[in-house]
């Protein structure tokens, strides 16, 4: 069957990439795409970009106020009308072949399939290959960290629309919101990972402000903080918020959450990126 894959992405000022992202969704080899953009309330020229793009598939959801990402993908989830969602960043660019082949791996393995694919990094001048394990067995032992490093890249996920719906994003997280819904997939038993073994989709990782780099580690370690009090029956904190003022009162956990920041810092430069 020709199934209707619905396509996300969500984008705040970014006028340098948008109209190549959408561009590398509009050459799929896939043509039965609903291209769904949601302007989270640009203030630049994104919006007059891809304006210039003529497509019948693409819908353009403009937002009155900037929500965030995790709530623009979830206006998008909601929008959507086909059978399959996947997802694309708008300063990121993908294969042609990347919703086909992700596609007929969802087709191979099952409606309750969550597929994913190899990544190439771009950081600047370097640029390196992410090759991830296929096979769901071993796709989990990264989110149960019996492996030391990613094994999935939410920002590749494509799904049924309906683990899409039922799941969502969780708009505590600023930063981490992918990998929240990740865990959260995989600690429902009710979905089935794997990763096609091709490279399909390049991340582009952008320089930051000092700002945007202190919270996405701080949304990093709050992640993990959630995850384990969801292992251990505790409840969540709502917010990163309440989770730092714990930690004042912590000095312990406090200090072991600065430690773990300095080792995934510490990490991420021996990786070059």
């Amino acid at each position: 069957m020709d199934h209707l894959v619905s396509v996300i992405i969500p984008f705040y000022n970014e006028e340098k990439y948008i109209e190549t992202s959408v561009q590398n969704i509009i050459g799929q080899t896939h043509k039965n795409l609903e291209i769904l953009l949601i302007n989270d309330a640009s203030t630049d020229s994104s919006l007059e970009k891809i304006s210039k793009l003529s497509d019948s598939r693409i819908k353009v959801i403009s937002l009155k106020n900037n929500v965030g990402r995790p709530a623009a993908r979830n206006i998008g989830i909601e929008a959507a009308t086909g059978d399959f969602i996947t997802l694309m960043d708008a300063d990121d660019e993908c294969s042609p072949k990347r919703i086909s082949k992700q596609l007929d791996a969802i087709i191979k393995n099952g409606a309750n399939t969550v597929s994913g694919t190899w990544i190439k990094i771009i950081a600047g001048d370097i640029e390196k290959i992410k090759a991830l394990p296929a096979s769901n067995d071993e796709i989990i032992k990264g989110f149960i960290r019996k492996f030391n490093r990613v094994t999935f890249v939410a920002g590749t996920m494509m799904a049924s629309s309906s683990i899409f719906k039922e799941f969502k994003y969780r708009t505590k997280f600023k930063y981490f919101e992918d990998w929240d819904l990740l865990l959260r997939l995989y600690e429902s038993g009710k979905v089935n990972f794997v990763n096609v073994p091709e490279l399909l989709y390049t991340y582009c990782i952008r320089s930051k402000s000092s700002r945007v780099e202190t919270d996405w580690y701080d949304y990093n370690v709050f992640a993990r903080n959630c995850q384990l009090r969801r292992l251990i029956g505790e409840s969540e904190f709502d917010s990163l918020e309440k989770f730092n003022s714990y930690l004042k009162d912590n000095s312990f956990e406090a200090l072991y959450y600065k430690s773990l920041k300095i080792m995934i810092r510490v990490k991420r430069r021996i990786e070059n990126y």
